[in-house]
């Protein structure tokens, strides 16, 4: 036994200490393997943080546009047309709404929300008039 020590010196599987070129290719294998399964999972990571961020601006013109409608139901009797301005986290979003005629019966609201990348969006609703029955 060398060195006094109980157990002999284990001998190297991987031959680490070899230099015949195993380490390069194997270093350039999980390189490979590495980059192969990353890439992908940072690609959907990134669309999906555009889908979020789409359907969170699609989530304020739709409230915004139900803020809209609600407005044109507290407008006074012959009043057609309003316009607001609303600031939220520094975005302002402009809304405009219009209501007119359609018969004797039914009047049609119309909204439309402008949001801050200048993206306009339509709402439309057929009500029928207070004073008819």
């Amino acid at each position: 036994m060398k060195d006094g020590l109980l157990l002999p010196l284990r001998q190297d599987e991987y031959a680490l200490n070899k230099k015949n070129g195993y380490i390069l290719s194997d270093c350039l294998i999980a390189v490979v393997l590495g980059v192969t399964l990353f890439v992908p999972a940072l690609v959907l990571l990134s669309k999906t943080i555009v889908t979020y961020q789409t359907a969170r601006g699609i989530q304020a013109m739709a409230m915004y546009g139900r803020l809209g409608m609600e407005e044109m139901r507290s407008l006074d009797d012959g009043q057609t047309f309003f316009e607001k301005r609303f600031e939220q986290h520094g975005n302002i979003y402009d809304i405009k709404g219009y209501c007119r005629s359609v018969d004797d019966t039914y009047c049609l609201h119309e909204i439309w929300v402008r949001c801050p990348d200048e993206q306009e969006y339509r709402f439309k609703r057929l009500e029928r008039r207070k004073n008819t029955k």
